[in-house]
């Protein structure tokens, strides 16, 4: 056990981090795991391949009364944009029968579209309203070329969700970490592989082990509702993570004996209950919390409005209604 630790220590010395905890754990009971691989069954996202920005005042005197939307930045090579024929600076009014409102309204509507997709793209440009059809692209996988990068799926309460592993050329079977991530609903993926996120597992793998991250519900390639409905709690999220490390302990190129588990943030509170129900050989936690996560919520949120120099008043009354939708 202390050489596998002593590997995973090293190797997380390339993610920053402020506090570092191992947990080693032992006793709990190995839950038995059916595996049943679905990556073929679980579509691809799409890309598009816009950078979007909101409107400026000079966009919108391009725009009728009572029109909204997004300009164009730019396109990006390779995207189902680009292709189709949009160019920068256009406004981009409507996604099929969605109009757009805001760049978060265009980024939450093309989230839906995935690989294989056929959409109809209202934009005006220099005034005149124009249509472009174009077959949604697949969003590109991440790769290296000194690591395995694989994509496969799990199911959760009915749902398929996406796992991305990734895993090291060398033959035989490899001690793996489970990544739990914090809080945030967003995809895991990195395409270009320079997130802290992917520089860490990446960097794992080059050390020998298998990593393994687990998208959240209606995030990246998973279905199910959005990760931000109400629809999805705690409890939700952490069967997700059981499920894959069941999975993860299945692989041929595991060794079931020498898991571990990566908690970041909120993933540092998860970390030991998923391991209540799967046994795990020890916890790395980087950079959670002490205190209930309430009073922790409350306290980052009263510090992020300073920071913002949000009035105290109004602060106050934030807080107020954070504080009373906890408690809902």
């Amino acid at each position: 056990m202390r050489k596998e630790f002593s590997n995973l220590e090293k190797s997380v010395n390339v993610f920053e981090m402020t506090r570092l905890k191992f947990i080693p754990l032992l006793g709990f009971v190995v839950l038995s795991a059916s595996v049943i691989d679905h990556a073929q069954e679980l579509r691809r996202s799409g890309f598009i391949g816009v950078a979007a920005v909101a409107l400026t005042d000079e966009a919108r005197t391009g725009l009728r009364p009572g029109e909204t939307g997004i300009v164009v930045q730019s396109v990006v090579d390779g995207g189902s944009a680009k292709e189709s024929g949009i160019q920068a600076n256009d406004i981009i009014t409507q996604v099929n029968d969605h109009k757009i409102t805001d760049v978060n309204d265009f980024v939450q509507t093309v989230k839906t579209l995935k690989a294989g997709d056929s959409a109809t793209i209202h934009l005006r440009r220099q005034g005149e309203l124009i249509s472009k059809q174009l077959i949604v692209k697949a969003r590109p996988f991440e790769s290296a070329p000194d690591v395995d990068t694989l994509y496969k799926a799990v199911t959760v309460d009915g749902t398929l969700r996406r796992v991305i592993l990734t895993v090291p050329k060398t033959a035989g079977r490899h001690p793996a970490v489970l990544y739990i991530t914090g809080i945030g609903c967003f995809s895991q993926e990195s395409a270009n592989l320079q997130s802290n996120d992917a520089k860490l597992l990446y960097g794992l793998s080059r050390a020998g082990f298998v990593t393994m991250r687990v998208e959240k519900s209606g995030m990246g390639d998973s279905e199910g509702p959005p990760c931000q409905s109400p629809a999805i709690d705690l409890s939700i999220e952490r069967r997700g993570y059981v499920t894959g490390l069941k999975a993860l302990k299945n692989y041929p190129f595991v060794d079931s004996e020498n898991v571990f588990l990566i908690g970041i943030s909120i993933g540092g509170v998860q970390a030991p209950l998923v391991a209540q129900e799967v046994s795990v050989k020890g916890i790395v936690v980087i950079n959670t919390v002490i205190k209930p996560f309430l009073e922790y919520l409350i306290d980052t949120r009263r510090r992020q409005n300073l920071l913002a120099r949000v009035p105290y008043d109004e602060m106050e009354q934030r807080l107020r209604t954070n504080e009373r939708c906890n408690h809902r």
